[in-house]
């Protein structure tokens, strides 16, 4: 039986909730890190504009671009999940 993949979700007041495998969560890691906060939100803000302002941690950051990587999986089919 293969494992199952993880999920995390994290609620983010005033942005919503935002959901990803482990293995994407993994993979914005392996991408984004080391780095700080102001560097993320100001990455997230460009790619989403909107304001961030009010999220300070290293770890929303993540989980929102692990969210949107997955997107980007599902609508991309040659794209494959890192396993």
């Amino acid at each position: 039986m293969p494992p199952k993949i993880q999920r995390i979700e994290m609620h983010v007041p005033g942005h919503g909730t935002f959901e990803a495998s482990s293995d994407a969560v993994d993979a914005c890691i392996e991408k984004y890190l080391p780095t700080s906060a102001a560097a993320l939100r100001q990455f997230v803000e460009w790619r989403s504009e909107s304001d961030f302002s009010d999220v300070h941690s290293v770890s929303t950051f993540i989980v929102i671009l692990a969210d949107w990587l997955e997107a980007n999986w599902v609508n991309d089919p040659s794209r494959q999940p890192i396993r």
